[in-house]
């Protein structure tokens, strides 16, 4: 499996490419050389494109929800795609993560019980 540092390895080493395909969103002028990844992290704007366009090149498996949520199970972290950001969780907090989706309404008891037993089953192949 991936880790997230894999991630950034790739990002770092494709930085050009990237940025030019997230052109929308990014200055030419304000490149993003040092982007690290880092765990209980909220990327927006420009670094959140870099990540999405990454994961995108990477073909990572993902589970999507009917509510736009997508999630990418590394072996380190847990990336919750959304539509203007990007969230990193360790497994710890991604646990207290689902709780709050659920309290607020936004997963149902279903998906959350999916998306956890979809986690059990990549983590567990490695």
């Amino acid at each position: 499996m991936v880790a997230l540092r894999d991630i950034e390895t790739y990002i770092l080493g494709n930085i050009d490419e990237l940025t030019k395909e997230c052109a929308h969103m990014c200055r030419a002028n304000h490149i993003h050389t040092m982007l690290t990844l880092d765990v209980e992290e909220v990327y927006e704007g420009c670094e959140y494109c870099l990540i999405y366009t990454a994961l995108d090149h990477l073909d990572l498996p993902t589970l999507s929800l009917s509510s736009g949520i997508e999630y990418v199970i590394l072996d380190d972290a847990v990336i919750e795609v959304l539509e203007n950001g990007v969230a990193i969780y360790s497994m710890n907090t991604f646990k207290e993560r689902l709780r709050d989706l659920l309290e607020f309404g936004i997963v149902t008891k279903d998906e959350v019980k999916n998306i956890e037993e979809w986690v059990k089953s990549r983590t567990s192949e490695h």
